[in-house]
């Protein structure tokens, strides 16, 4: 599994993770892990990350608009 670091995260950010971490009875690097898992992606080749589980937007997709 890949490792990530993120830098410079406002103090304000951070706090409000770790709110949501406790609210969700998990650590922070755990909420962290489960925004990042429900985190959108858009692609024209979507299978590899429908694959991994991942919401996959395709913007290329026909799709009406409103009026």
């Amino acid at each position: 599994m890949a490792t990530l670091t993120i830098r410079n995260l406002s103090d304000e950010v951070h706090r409000s993770l770790r709110v949501r971490a406790a609210l969700h009875g998990r650590s922070t690097e755990a909420e962290v892990r489960a925004a990042a898992n429900h985190m959108s992606v858009a692609t024209r080749d979507n299978s590899p990350f429908i694959a991994m589980g991942l919401t996959v937007i395709n913007p290329w997709h026909a799709m009406s608009l409103p009026n």
